[in-house]
């Protein structure tokens, strides 16, 4: 089974047990953790021994979102799967890849939007990280223009990302300039989405399903860490 993010945790244990006993594949879906971005940013990070800081901002006006319908409609409206959980749900298993395990949030919320919405429509989240890394999630569902802004910093490493996937740049300390590091031999992209949703990612995600059923190869994401993740947003929530 294929299956994209939940965002509650009903019904996961007894899933997660069931394909234990019959010996079937349950596939969670985590398409950042796919894209040749995120694997550069976390060989970058990797590469460095002193600790860094991050800012993160994660921000897209919710009836954008589905323009076609309004979002009292689908899942974004009902506070149980709200627009911040699923932002959540996509940002925080690939900041845990690359950064680490989080140790300690601290969160200041509110609804700050005329939204028909029962709420909070923004977060700021300070993350400490195991491995000594910590940074600055701001993410709402307010912000007029889509973005997804990255600086990633300290002595030894300043990282910049703009959500595309053209939009990775390393700063060279000696020359004073930023260089752009090109992570696509071919972009696959389709024309009314955002400018950082990528195609790409969705089939490497699709591949690596068919290879888990056919060569029993171990997902990079399972219900397991999906589990884990949805405990973490509904201690940012409460």
């Amino acid at each position: 089974m294929f299956s994209e993010l939940n965002l509650v945790a009903d019904g996961y244990e007894q899933n997660i047990a069931l394909a234990k006993k019959n010996d079937q594949i349950l596939f969670m879906s985590s398409t950042f953790l796919y894209r040749d971005e995120i694997r550069e940013i976390k060989s970058q990070v990797r590469r460095v021994k002193s600790p860094l800081n991050y800012t993160y901002h994660v921000g897209q006006y919710l009836p954008d979102w589905h323009p076609w319908e309004s979002y009292k409609d689908y899942f974004v409206g009902d506070k149980r799967s709200n627009g911040c959980r699923e932002l959540f749900a996509i940002e925080l298993p690939w900041l845990i890849d690359v950064f680490g395990e989080i140790v300690n949030v601290n969160v200041v919320k509110n609804k700050i939007s005329t939204l028909n919405i029962d709420y909070n429509d923004n977060y700021l989240v300070v993350i400490e990280h195991s491995s000594g890394h910590k940074g600055t999630l701001a993410l709402d569902v307010i912000s007029r223009k889509a973005v997804r802004n990255l600086e990633v910093f300290g002595e030894e490493l300043f990282l910049s990302w703009n959500g595309s996937p053209t939009g990775l740049k390393v700063y060279d300390f000696e020359n004073k300039t930023d260089m752009e590091i090109d992570v696509y031999n071919e972009i696959d992209q389709l024309g009314n989405y955002a400018k950082f949703v990528v195609e790409n990612a969705y089939l490497n995600e699709i591949v690596s399903f068919f290879e888990s059923i056919h060569e029993r190869k171990v997902p990079i994401y399972t219900f397991e860490n999906d589990l884990e993740i949805i405990k973490l947003i509904d201690k940012i929530e409460g």
